[in-house]
């Protein structure tokens, strides 16, 4: 009688579970899709954030917020309990320097008005790896952000 012991059959399954273990995060990584860079994931969320307003008739309000590191979307006024209604983490190699953006409760801000304008201003995008450095303009009446390559 020709056969397959136990034993045979458990080491068989064991190396069958570690090659799966080693390939299935790879397999993930390979078919998720590239993470988008920085700039652009803040100007579409910047795009987004004024056609929300515009299309819900409410006023929100966009906070830089230094201290955490991200980009928060919130509902106008910015009440002490309110929750960001969408967010975006500000990657460690990145320096935002703005100007002309509104200051609201000592947070850096652009408030997007119900009728699709905005405080406007300008957020400069600074990638202190690649030496690299990017020009956000949000002009006031106008639905789209210009994103504008900078020298190094």
């Amino acid at each position: 009688m020709r056969g397959f012991t136990l034993l045979e059959l458990l080491v068989v399954l064991l190396l069958m579970g570690l090659a799966l273990g080693l390939l299935v995060p790879r397999l993930e990584r390979a078919l998720s899709p590239p993470a988008r860079p920085f700039p652009e994931a803040l100007a579409d969320l910047l795009q987004r954030a004024r056609k929300r307003a515009l299309f819900t008739g409410q006023d929100l309000l966009l906070v830089i917020d230094p201290e955490t590191r991200h980009v928060l979307l919130f509902e106008a006024p910015l009440a002490s309990t309110a929750r960001a209604l969408e967010q975006l983490p500000i990657p460690e190699q990145y320096e935002v320097k703005q100007q002309g953006l509104a200051e609201v409760e000592g947070q850096v801000a652009v408030l997007f008005l119900a009728d699709g304008t905005s405080s406007g201003g300008e957020i400069e995008l600074v990638d202190r790896e690649q030496a690299r450095r990017e020009l956000l303009r949000l002009p006031r009446a106008l639905v789209w952000v210009e994103r504008k390559p900078l020298s190094p």
